[in-house]
């Protein structure tokens, strides 16, 4: 169901100022969202009228979840392209932020994630500014890879048979790449 459509029918939108926010929207290639923040509508205020409609609890994300077992679940590409993103497991269960529960076809590629992840999952609607800040994660990660990467030094000499002088340590940066995929 349209956004605009729920908050008309949730009595928050008028019908006419409904239309005229489409149109603009239309017109001016702006977000929906952001048109309705413009009239004083506050991200909040929209997904508490989504989750009456939908019936899925909202969930603020004030920070990305850390660790990459949570990431490990969900494909950075699939959470771009279906707009969900991990947000922590608890109690064995998967809990998912989506952005758009009309999309049918997110939740089955949710339902399929699931399956071969075997865990089950909760969702939980989200704000855009909240899903963003958990995709950023997601490249945080690979900055995490980059960074024990730079940490890599060669060893200090070789000596005539290829082994190098010194002990493996468990903090080398070798071990660290490993650690962070």
């Amino acid at each position: 169901m349209n956004l605009l459509t729920i908050l008309t029918e949730a009595g928050v939108l008028k019908p006419e100022d409904a239309k005229a926010i489409e149109e603009e929207a239309r017109t001016t290639q702006a977000s929906v969202e952001s048109l309705l923040e413009k009239r004083g509508i506050t991200s909040q205020q929209i997904l508490a009228k989504e989750s009456e409609r939908y019936g899925i609890p909202v969930r603020a994300v004030p920070q990305a979840p850390r660790g990459k077992e949570v990431f490990d679940h969900i494909p950075e590409e699939s959470a771009r392209h279906y707009g969900f993103v991990p947000l922590a497991i608890t109690d064995g269960a998967l809990e998912v932020g989506i952005v758009d529960p009309d999309n049918i076809e997110a939740l089955d590629a949710l339902q399929f994630i699931s399956s071969r992840v075997g865990l089950p999952y909760k969702l939980f609607l989200i704000s855009r500014s909240d899903f963003d800040r958990v995709l950023d994660e997601y490249g945080s990660l690979t900055g995490e890879v980059g960074e024990a990467l730079s940490e890599l030094e060669p060893p200090d000499q070789i000596n005539l048979e290829g082994e190098a002088d010194g002990v493996i340590k468990e903090d080398a940066p070798v071990t660290k790449i490993v650690a962070t995929i």
